[in-house]
């Protein structure tokens, strides 16, 4: 998915489909990269250890995992652009949305006993 497309996807949960069947020329809408860029960074560390790369162009591909991209990436995005619309009943909305999809992307790959030390362990 490119940011482009996100930004699509976003604006059609927004009810922003006032072009019917024309792509809308992003680049005129306010906020768009971003609320590509915060909502992408935010979910890139949450999944990756790498550095991250913002998206520079809407033609840039989002580097994140399918299930991640789908189903949590563009409903970050729209709470961005309603927030960045000032439109707080649809900011509000997508941003419990996005919270609680947010939270199922999070995963546990180690687990570390804190509790005791090596050396205690032992004993």
């Amino acid at each position: 998915m490119t940011g482009k497309q996100a930004v699509i996807d976003a604006l059609s949960l927004l009810g922003r489909n006032e072009q019917r069947g024309k792509s809308p020329d992003i680049t005129l809408l306010q906020g768009c990269m971003t609320a590509l860029n915060c909502i992408y960074a935010d979910l890139f560390c949450l999944c990756y250890d790498d550095e991250f790369i913002p998206l520079f162009t809407f033609d840039d591909k989002v580097n994140l995992p399918k299930r991640v991209l789908h189903d949590c990436y563009v409903y970050g995005v729209a709470f961005m652009l309603a927030q960045a619309d000032n439109d707080f009943e649809k900011m509000n909305r997508f941003s419990k949305l996005y919270n609680l999809k947010r939270a199922k992307c999070t995963s546990v790959k180690t687990i570390k006993n804190s509790f005791l030390s090596e050396r205690d362990a032992d004993v």
